[in-house]
């Protein structure tokens, strides 16, 4: 679902539903500017071109684009980009927006690619973010977050960390 914002856009989208040209998408006004507009049931989509009994899979955004190249993007993105939390954490959350899943394995290449380009910063900003999505949670992760931290030099928050999150589980550590 889409809340739609501009009353352009809500008025374009209802006489677009009027005459049936976006007759799957359910069109509902809530108030003068607000209008939320759900997306068809199903995935598949069946075009007036197409035979009766034909029905093509209809595509997302993004995915023609292989995950070594959104891999890459984000990389190369991570690396222009100003320290500002804000603006990492915006651009994390820009490229996770059309993923269907929790891409932790692409995070952790480029976390990889990160500590050997020796961007502490940037490590400590990601895993930072990961964690507040709920992601990554393991012993390595947070292991790779306080040798970070401690390249960052920034040791006082390694050893909180420590005593926070790993130091209170000693029994998981070998």
């Amino acid at each position: 679902m889409w809340r739609l914002r501009s009353s352009r856009i809500s008025h374009l989208v209802g006489r677009l539903s009027q005459i049936n040209v976006v007759s799957d998408v359910k069109v509902q006004q809530y108030r003068c500017c607000q209008t939320l507009v759900s997306p068809p049931p199903s995935s598949l989509q069946q075009t007036k071109y197409d035979p009766p009994d034909t029905v093509v899979l209809r595509s997302y955004i993004g995915e023609n684009v292989s995950r070594k190249d959104k891999t890459k993007y984000l990389y190369s993105t991570l690396l222009e980009l100003n320290d500002s939390k804000e603006t990492v954490y915006g651009a994390l959350d820009a490229w996770v927006a059309w993923e269907q899943n929790f891409p932790i394995a692409s995070l952790k290449r480029i976390l990889n690619s990160l500590e050997k380009e020796q961007q502490w910063h940037r490590v400590v900003q990601v895993i930072k973010w990961m964690l507040s999505k709920g992601q990554g949670m393991t012993m390595g992760t947070y292991g790779q977050l306080i040798q970070a931290l401690d390249m960052d030099h920034k040791v006082e928050e390694a050893h909180k960390f420590w005593e926070m999150k790993i130091g209170s589980d000693l029994h998981s550590v070998p």
